[in-house]
């Protein structure tokens, strides 16, 4: 049963929701960004939806470098009318990184710059209507296009680049124990068993309730292979809670920069690049006709994989934000270069 929350949302924006196989898209208000923002920090904090930093390109994006922004954004999620505010920074201009929403904030790890990759790790919050940033323990190395998803207690962060190249890829698995925030001693961020794969990044990682218990799955990516070719990869590998990690079903096709959410027992992969298009970027500039839209499903019951509709729009390198029974997408990248100021809140159809 949808909250009074959800309803409220999908009343006010029913003139622009689309519906898939599957899942249901409706338009929030657009990121009050002018192109809108790859790799932002994204998150929930006390209902409400903070998107900060991220970089785009400016006009004419295939005449411009890339910049990386520090502007937080807000958007009360639970307003009968909800608009975004500035209300705050971070410390620097910054992207990329990987977040989790836990009760205390978003926790947010890694990112980079134009000139560096960095292993910080923060807490965003909002204090008065501003956001606020806490240190955390710094992640074990510098890190990129990472991923990271919480089970047991504990933020697990795979995946990403060390470096600026792909090159650095790592398939090291670090986790920390989110219960031991107050005290400092056992705070601190430990190695586990590496996942049985190829170094990667750009990959999703999700978590998924399997009766009592919950496991991860880590789902696809980019990796240079051993011919020094980039590889979209369609393999994927689930982590239980014993510890025990299994390679379940591929994917359909190459899925890399994406994101997947767990929705009624399923999980949706509903962004993407599937590379087919991937070494005609600079020729398509902007003929390019924008990554796949075709929703994924997996079923864990049947380790199968299933085509699941459309999605509205394929907006790639931004994380998914899971709320209420649903979850939400905002900003990203539409095609090479070009981000979106689009936000939407996607749940299950009834």
């Amino acid at each position: 049963m949808r909250t009074a929350a959800t309803l409220t949302l999908l009343f006010l924006f029913s003139n622009v929701s689309t519906k898939g196989n599957d899942l249901t898209w409706t338009a929030l208000p657009d990121l009050p960004s002018e192109l809108g923002m790859a790799g932002p920090y994204n998150g929930v904090v006390e209902n409400t939806l903070i998107v900060a930093g991220g970089a785009n390109f400016p006009l004419p994006v295939w005449e411009s470098d890339k910049v990386w922004h520090d502007t937080v954004y807000a958007l009360t999620l639970n307003d009968s009318k909800p608009t975004w505010e500035k209300v705050g920074k971070l410390l620097r201009p910054l992207g990329y990184g990987t977040t989790i929403s836990v009760k205390d904030g978003i926790v947010c790890i890694g990112g980079n710059d134009a000139q560096k990759v960095y292993a910080d790790s923060f807490l965003l919050t909002l204090e008065k209507g501003k956001s606020k940033i806490s240190p955390l323990p710094s992640f074990p190395t510098p890190i990129v296009y990472a991923t990271s998803a919480m089970m047991g207690g504990h933020i697990y962060v795979t995946g990403g680049q060390t470096g600026p190249e792909l090159k650095t890829a790592t398939k090291e698995v670090y986790r920390i124990d989110w219960s031991k925030r107050d005290n400092p001693d056992e705070f601190q961020w430990e190695k586990t068993k590496p996942y049985p794969g190829p170094a990667r990044a750009f990959s999703s990682f999700v978590k998924v309730k399997e009766g009592d218990t919950s496991a991860l799955y880590l789902i696809g990516g980019r990796r240079v292979d051993r011919s020094g070719e980039i590889e979209f990869m369609k393999d994927v590998y689930r982590l239980g809670s014993d510890q025990s990690w299994s390679r379940v079903a591929n994917l359909p096709k190459p899925n890399a920069a994406g994101t997947a959410a767990f929705v009624d027992g399923k999980i949706y992969v509903v962004a993407g690049a599937d590379g087919s298009l991937f070494k005609k970027s600079d020729k398509l500039k902007d003929n390019h006709p924008g990554f796949p839209k075709t929703i994924l499903s997996y079923d864990p019951t049947k380790d199968e994989w299933n085509d699941a509709g459309e999605m509205s729009a394929n907006q790639v390198t931004t994380e998914s934000v899971p709320w209420k029974n649903g979850f939400l997408l905002p900003s990203g990248e539409i095609r090479p270069r070009v981000r979106t100021k689009n936000v939407w809140l996607v749940s299950p159809e009834r």
